[in-house]
């Protein structure tokens, strides 16, 4: 069996929609994941030791994208991040949301 792909899921302040991804994704055998928010208010606040342990990273909007990369271009260097797309507009675990999820990330991430 390979090693289970380890998720970074990002979002603003990881209250919502990463919370809502590390949720639905915490059971699936293929991956490891956490949740992180880029804003200073976040629930868990993304580090650096975040960004080095993930074999994936999953950001919901180009903004995300865009602040990890200002602030831990070395630690990025070699990863490809992942952007979802999905606006900050879904309660967690809103439906929608984790149909949007399910839908989304595995096939993203080669795990379809």
């Amino acid at each position: 069996m390979s090693a289970r792909l380890r998720v970074l899921f990002v979002c603003g302040r990881a209250r919502s929609r990463s919370f809502t991804a590390a949720r639905i994704f915490a059971r699936d055998p293929r991956m490891q994941v956490r949740a992180v928010g880029v804003h200073a208010s976040a629930a868990r606040v993304v580090s650096a030791s975040d960004i080095a342990c993930a074999s994936a990273i999953c950001v919901m909007e180009r903004s995300q994208q865009r602040a990890l990369e200002g602030r831990f271009r070395d630690e990025l260097r070699g990863k490809r991040v992942h952007v979802l797309e999905i606006a900050d507009d879904y309660a967690p675990m809103e439906p929608e949301l984790v149909e949007l999820l399910r839908e989304s990330v595995p096939p993203l991430l080669g795990l379809a």
